[in-house]
């Protein structure tokens, strides 16, 4: 049984929370998010409503993980498993979601900025 993308973030929200031992109210002070929007996210999982790839985003990086990660069904459960027993819906998303973040103008402006960053870093003398 496929799961859906909902409940795979829910899962795996869960399971970093436990793992960092992180509340959900430090979780979203540390994201700059409000309660509230944090606690909609998990509720999502029964009542049908969806996520902004914005907010997954934000989310990933606060828990310094990627949002393919975040979204994999085999993160909780089975971290050792093969990428072809997820479930493909959840897979195509994943990608969807990394594509998207990367070819929106902000990502690529973070993405010169950090590599500008390395490479003072790379060329300060020691």
């Amino acid at each position: 049984m496929q799961q859906e993308p909902t409940h795979c973030l829910v899962e795996n929200l869960n399971a970093l929370l436990r793992a960092h031992g992180m509340s959900r109210a430090e979780l979203a002070r540390s994201v700059g998010m409000e309660q509230t929007t944090l606690n909609r996210i998990f509720n999502a999982k029964e009542k049908g409503t969806s996520t902004t790839l914005e907010t997954v985003s934000t989310l990933a990086k606060g828990l310094n993980v990627s949002v393919a990660e975040l979204l994999s069904p085999s993160m909780n459960a089975h971290p050792a498993q093969d990428e072809t027993t997820q479930p493909l819906v959840c897979r195509q998303l994943a990608r969807l979601v990394e594509d998207f973040l990367l070819s929106t103008t902000a990502a690529r402006s973070l993405e010169f900025a950090q590599r500008q960053a390395e490479a003072r870093l790379g060329s300060a003398p020691k």
